[in-house]
């Protein structure tokens, strides 16, 4: 048996942001990378919170963390996470779709 880690996966349910109806073999599939998992660690990175939120409903939320789009990861600047804070440090919401879903920003670099 190997380990595995799963980067990127994310959930799509347009502008209703119901909890999509997921495939029982997508479901399964989820979770036998789940059952190969390195450590007791979250082996899932998904797109976003709505797709956690979307494993979550499933059960499968245990091993997963929401880390944002792999593409933001492709830089070759070790100080990228650093400098998109320094700009970003006076936003004091961030706001998506509608207005009404905002949130308090609560920044994180991780170096």
């Amino acid at each position: 048996s190997i380990s595995l880690v799963a980067i990127g996966l994310g959930a799509q349910a347009g502008f209703s942001r119901k909890i999509p109806v997921v495939p029982n073999g997508t479901l399964k599939w989820i979770q036998s990378i789940i059952d190969r998992a390195p450590s007791n660690k979250p082996n899932i990175s998904v797109r976003g919170e709505f797709s956690l939120k979307v494993l979550e409903h499933y059960g499968l939320a245990n091993h997963a963390v929401a880390l944002g789009c792999p593409s933001l990861f492709i830089n070759p600047d070790k100080t990228l996470g650093q400098k998109i804070a320094e700009r970003t440090a006076n936003i004091d919401a961030i706001c998506y779709h509608k207005i009404s879903h905002c949130r308090k920003k609560n920044p994180r670099v991780y170096t």
